[in-house]
């Protein structure tokens, strides 16, 4: 994946919250090997896929970011 492609990703998902306040970043259900989960960081399964609420904006642009290197974010 290209860098502008993730930067993207990144911008987007961090551009907006949900109604609770909560980063939302979708990704596949393989990022959970990848995830090191810390307090704040709620995971919903939804299916095919998870759902994973940050409310700190740093920890949800690193984790966007780690998980679109690795291609396991969903679009």
């Amino acid at each position: 994946m290209k860098s502008e492609d993730i930067k993207k990703i990144v911008d987007d998902i961090i551009s907006r919250k949900d109604p609770q306040g909560y980063y939302v970043i979708p990704a596949k259900k393989d990022a959970l090997k990848f995830l090191k989960i810390g307090s704040g960081v709620l995971i919903e399964d939804v299916g095919d896929f998870i759902i994973i609420r940050v409310k700190s904006r740093r920890i949800a642009e690193r984790m966007a970011r780690s998980l679109a290197l690795k291609g396991l974010v969903e679009a």
